[in-house]
């Protein structure tokens, strides 16, 4: 009688876990990192560094998949830091095994975008438990210098940058306000061309346009216009 009311008992418990839609609690540790010029080796300041900590889709959906999104710039030595966060309650299903806890967006305008995320499951494994860490953290990033040639593999490698960031909303931009000044820039001067190969992808961040969003959101930029 005893084992069968424990059973019982949880049998409810894992119910409730169920219906509460919570697989546990995740916590990011800090990261720190450096970033050099792949040619010299000198370091990199200005480097703007966006990192989004994001679960798999395919159980949870977009909106609960995307834990946070903190974007940040490399000092004059070349040296970022993300301060640890959390606890967050987790989605049930919570799956990292497209190891994107975090993934890592490193770009300097003149330079190739770079990027680094934790390691893949193996096959068609899920990993239902957080990596534990970041595989950047504490490493040497290098960027290369972009020479102006191959303009359409720079602007594809530009335009696959963008791709990876949130586009669920069209707010998201809110989240890394420097790389979205950054893109509209050399928006703006592409289409300024006049030679603009056809087949050039301008990149452009989902959801922001300048003309439209609202006075307080302007305010909100120039913040980092100012830095």
């Amino acid at each position: 009688m005893k084992n069968s009311h424990k059973i019982v008992g949880l049998i409810f418990a894992l119910t409730m876990l169920l219906l509460s839609g919570c697989g546990g609690l995740y916590s990011a540790r800090p990261i720190t990192g450096m970033l050099v010029d792949a040619d010299t080796g000198e370091p990199l300041p200005g480097v703007i560094i966006v990192a989004q900590w994001k679960i798999n889709e395919h159980f949870v959906g977009y909106e609960r998949a995307l834990l946070k999104v903190i974007e940040t710039t490399s000092t004059k030595n070349g040296s970022y830091h993300f301060p640890g966060w959390g606890p967050m309650a987790l989605p049930f299903l919570a799956d990292f095994s497209d190891g994107e806890d975090p993934y890592v967006i490193y770009f300097k305008p003149g330079y190739w975008p770079n990027s680094m995320k934790n390691e893949l499951a193996l096959s068609n494994d899920r990993r239902w438990t957080p990596s534990g860490g970041f595989k950047g953290d504490g490493q040497v990033v290098a960027l290369r210098k972009w020479d102006g040639k191959k303009e359409l593999d720079y602007y594809s490698a530009l335009a696959h940058m963008i791709m990876r960031l949130p586009q669920e909303s069209v707010d998201e931009w809110k989240s890394f306000p420097r790389l979205t000044l950054a893109v509209e820039k050399i928006e703006m001067e592409l289409r300024r061309r006049r030679d603009l190969p056809w087949n050039l992808p301008v990149p452009h961040i989902y959801g922001f346009n300048r003309d439209k969003i609202s006075s307080k959101d302007k305010a909100y930029l120039q913040g980092f216009n100012d830095e």
